[in-house]
């Protein structure tokens, strides 16, 4: 009867915008300090304050990083400490290194028809190092195809909505399905930057700051009756017919106009009727999380083919300072550290002026919300359990929208701490990929503050819960009730509870306190003998079978309790994950430096930063002295890709390709540099 009732729902959307609609959020991206981006000669800002103060006067790498303690403290010194030079909106070619060899040439594979790209697809597959191929041209034009989907067509598919026109088939997203879901929840807090803004008259926009609407390129006006027509720039992907039309929220819907839209041309520009979704939020208002969704949902879209993944840690991700690591010729953690534990009984009796000789300084840690592109195992018992390999990248998602606009200040602190969270992404993930061939050094080990109590007085009492408690014991209740001799019925009740015994004297397993004595014998005079029978009944039957019942108190706990659990003294657990292979991958053979790729997300955009990491400045982090002072790494590089909007079409096949050459590097074949040509 009422198996038609959601369609109704979409038959008569509203008109107008919502009235109470906050203003739009800005979306102006951070701007780094004009030392850092500037050209010196082949020489970093960090090496320039090196040769003039020398190493002598200048403070350790390790001593200039602990000393920030809020991270409205990060500043230039901090940078220039680490010699950072970034390079802004660089080229593709730039950013991958031997991008010409190793990565497709995306413009001949553009033209080429999807009938003869299947047999041309096994051409273009080249191996790679987990033993596969790589993907082919095949699978990129599919990936292709479905980002270019319109957004609005896209929306209605994954509302499960009718489409816009009767006969018109519903688009088919594929695999990026994921990626549009999250898309759409993004339309309530942003608005769509691949259409027109709406205008200037429409009451229902507020007029606050300048917002993202304002980089609008692509967009055109058809006529005055309210026609537009949208920029296909993945003409391919529209191939179901579906109207180019605009994009918003995901609660409010209007039809401006009823005129049917013309038939598409060839170059996928068609005229259609305005068809909007208004957002109902600003984008301030946002989860967090949403951009972390989407941001993973469209690098799954390259990374499964691939033969990898992006999941989070399992551990918490820790830029370690004074840390280090040893090798496995040193360590012999099949044998040597069986021996260490043994010896720590020894040592803990040692004098508090026991230090360790790796270092000097104190180990500390800035801890990072990224999660990382892993691969996954071949093997399936290894996938079954878990494993994972790498780390190949690192994926940032950030929730700052407060940048200052360029016309008020040419800095502000939020683009350094910004900054600041991709370096040590970048740092961390250089760190993991380090540990290839190397053991752990557990931070504490055979310290005096972790294995020696330290604790003025006595051995302490009870603690937290353990002090209300206390005074429920059964010696403090049988004290209580033998000194005051003859008390009311409550408080025998809960004496014969606490002491269990019966009220034949036997020695059974204590009553339970149902068949308490007390109350019995309550039961029995008040009531007359109808319940008191039944109760010596119950008696009866509990003294000769001695069932078993739930006893008054909780039963003890097998494991050690929370407290006791903190009164131990150990060093701190581990920080490596038992289930993750540490492994450079696509490190270049015989390099001093580390190509670490950082995928960072901000408002509604992404961005690929490639930072090269040297080896020393790796040493200089763990706690060499001697790369601390002398500095001898030739600076950290930052390249940055532009930053492509999730809204646009065209920007979403240029982040995907730039995602493809990206992987295509990390999983390269070390041994052979084979070209991949356009479609040999």
């Amino acid at each position: 009867m009422f198996g038609n009732m959601p369609l109704f729902s979409n038959v008569l959307p509203p008109a107008t915008p919502p009235k109470d609609v906050p203003p739009p959020t800005p979306v102006n991206f951070p701007r780094y300090f004009a030392e850092l981006t500037g050209d010196t000669s082949g020489a970093s800002p960090g090496e320039v304050s090196a040769s003039e103060s020398g190493p002598a006067k200048r403070p350790p790498l390790t001593s200039v990083l602990q000393g920030i303690i809020r991270p409205t403290e990060v500043g230039l010194k901090h940078f220039e400490a680490l010699g950072v030079h970034i390079q802004q909106d660089a080229e593709p070619t730039v950013i991958i290194p031997d991008y010409h060899s190793l990565v497709p040439d995306f413009a001949t594979w553009n033209d080429i028809s999807y009938d003869d790209a299947r047999e041309l697809n096994e051409s273009t597959r080249r191996p790679i190092n987990n033993g596969n191929r790589s993907p082919g041209i095949q699978t990129y034009l599919d990936r292709r195809r479905e980002l270019s989907i319109d957004n609005s067509a896209a929306y209605r598919s994954v509302r499960r909505m009718q489409p816009l026109h009767p006969g018109q088939p519903p688009v088919r997203l594929g695999n990026a399905y994921e990626f549009y879901r999250h898309l759409e929840s993004f339309s309530a807090f942003w608005d769509d930057t691949s259409m027109a803004p709406p205008p200037a008259k429409d009451s229902a926009k507020p007029s606050g700051p300048p917002s993202e609407v304002d980089d609008l390129h692509g967009a055109k006006t058809a006529d005055e009756s309210g026609e537009k027509s949208g920029d296909a720039d993945g003409g391919d992907g529209n191939e179901s017919g579906c109207d180019s039309v605009s994009s918003a929220s995901s609660t409010a819907v209007t039809t401006d106009s009823e005129s049917k839209p013309s038939s598409p041309a060839k170059d996928g520009v068609s005229s259609i009727p305005e068809f909007r979704f208004y957002r109902t939020s600003a984008g301030n208002q946002m989860p967090p999380e949403f951009r972390l969704n989407i941001i993973t949902a469209f690098l799954k879209l390259v990374a499964y083919d691939f033969g990898c993944n992006v999941s989070a840690p399992r551990m918490e991700p820790r830029l370690y300072l004074n840390a280090g690591t040893v090798s496995l010729e040193e360590a012999q953690p099949l044998d040597k550290l069986g021996q260490k534990e043994n010896k720590d009984q020894e040592q803990a009796a040692a004098p508090p002026t026991t230090v360790s000789k790796s270092s000097k300084s104190p180990s500390s840690y800035f801890s990072s919300g990224c999660i990382f592109v892993f691969r996954s195992p071949t093997t399936r018992e290894a996938a079954r359990a878990g494993i994972v390999e790498g780390p190949l990248a690192a994926v940032s998602a950030r929730h700052t929208t407060t940048f200052s606009s360029p016309e008020d200040s040419p800095t502000d602190k939020d683009s350094s701490i910004d900054l600041a969270r991709e370096i040590v992404a970048a740092l961390l993930t250089a760190q993991h990929r380090a540990r290839e061939g190397r053991a752990e050094k557990r931070i504490g080990k055979d310290e005096w503050w972790a294995t020696k109590p330290r604790w003025g007085g006595g051995s302490g009492g009870p603690i937290g819960r353990e002090v209300d408690s206390a005074p429920n014991t059964d010696e403090i209740l049988d004290t209580t009730d033998k000194a005051e001799g003859s008390g009311n019925s409550s408080s025998s009740g809960v004496a014969g509870v606490a002491g269990g015994t019966s009220s034949s004297g036997g020695s059974g397993p204590p009553r339970p306190p149902r068949f308490s004595s007390a109350r019995a014998g309550g039961l029995t005079s008040g009531n007359g003998g109808g319940r008191g029978n039944l109760m010596n009944v119950l008696e009866s039957a509990y003294s000769i079978t001695d069932m078993p019942v739930r006893s008054g108190t909780k039963k003890p706990r097998k494991g050690l309790a929370i407290y006791d659990n903190y009164r131990m003294v150990r060093p701190p657990s581990s920080s490596w994950d038992k289930k993750t292979r540490y492994m450079a991958l696509g490190k270049a053979s015989h390099a001093e430096y580390d190509d670490v790729f950082v995928v960072s997300a901000l408002f509604h955009h992404m961005s690929i930063v490639r930072v090269r990491v040297p080896s020393r400045l790796l040493q200089a982090l763990d706690g060499d002295e001697e790369a601390g002072s002398e500095k001898d790494w030739a600076g950290l590089e930052v390249v940055r890709s532009p930053w492509y909007d999730f809204f646009k079409v065209e920007d979403r096949l240029k982040a995907m390709q730039l995602s493809w050459a990206m992987m295509a590097y990390l999983m390269r074949e070390q041994d052979t540099d084979v070209k991949m040509g356009g479609a040999a």
